[in-house]
């Protein structure tokens, strides 16, 4: 879809007076996303998250029991980091901007920024996410080109039955 078709998008008319956005954005794309950010009507605050990927043969020990999340030991070597090609220098890291309208409301100060955690199919992003924006946000949730259904989430999109 082109950039001008998603910028006119109602998503203005449509998102409650108090509410936050968050956005996946690659790098190359980062002015594209702060123009569509204010198309929407949102404000720019921070990056919600970065997504450190590793890559998908690191195996089990940092993503499942009796793993103790993210922050608790970062026990990979480089190799076990995925590498894009990148435009400049390689990348790794995605981010996920978050964009504000209003005042919404923020339900815990200590949702953590840094999620690392396995690449999975092309564009599909890690679930983990999804459970901190719950942290952090009270709902209701909506995600927009979704590529799946998640429970307590409303999805819209052509792809959202892709995984």
């Amino acid at each position: 879809i082109p950039f001008e078709q998603v910028c006119a998008l109602p998503v203005r008319d449509l998102a409650a007076s108090d509410c936050a956005l968050l956005l996946w954005v690659t790098d190359p794309m980062l002015p594209r996303a702060l123009e569509l950010v204010k198309a929407w009507g949102f404000c720019y605050k921070t990056v919600g998250f970065y997504w450190m990927k590793l890559n998908k043969n690191v195996g089990s020990y940092l993503t499942e029991p009796p793993y103790r999340g993210p922050s608790a030991a970062l026990w990979f070597s480089e190799k076990d980091l995925f590498t894009g090609l990148g435009y400049w220098t390689r990348a790794n890291p995605e981010q996920c901007l978050l964009a504000t309208r209003g005042h919404p409301r923020r339900l815990a100060r200590d949702v953590p920024r840094l999620v690392v955690a396995p690449r999975r199919e092309h564009s599909r992003k890690p679930d983990e996410v999804r459970r901190r924006i719950e942290r952090l946000l009270p709902g209701p949730y909506l995600e927009l080109f979704a590529r799946e259904r998640a429970p307590g989430w409303d999805a819209w999109g052509d792809e959202v039955e892709k995984f």
